[in-house]
């Protein structure tokens, strides 16, 4: 279902990141650029932004890598990976993630989880 989704590709591309690193949507959506070594396919994410307040490091799959590689050219001269469609300084909205799964048909049976 979400191939179908013709909504914006950074969207889709969160969601398939979302899915492959099992971050909390809030966690994604805030992550900057600079959190990220892709050449070592790390992501640390920093005490204050992680709920337990501890550093967290997730490592990345080779698919994660791509994708956050074909974002870059996108967004990287943003601080953040998927910043606001209108105020690039501000990261995508905290219902983004659940907009998207309830245009593709998933309302009511799946939601990102936390915030």
């Amino acid at each position: 279902m979400l191939t179908s989704y013709s909504g914006s590709m950074l969207v889709k591309l969160a969601m398939r990141l979302l899915i492959l690193t099992g971050t909390r949507p809030g966690e994604l959506r805030q992550a900057v650029w600079s959190e990220f070594d892709l050449d070592n396919a790390k992501w640390e994410i920093p005490a204050e932004r992680m709920k337990m307040r501890r550093p967290h490091m997730v490592p990345l799959s080779i698919q994660a890598v791509e994708i956050l590689r074909q974002i870059q050219p996108i967004t990287g001269r943003y601080q953040f990976v998927f910043p606001g469609r209108i105020q690039h300084t501000k990261p995508i909205s905290e219902m983004t993630m659940n907009v998207l799964i309830r245009r593709i048909g998933y309302g009511g049976r799946a939601t990102g989880h936390g915030s």
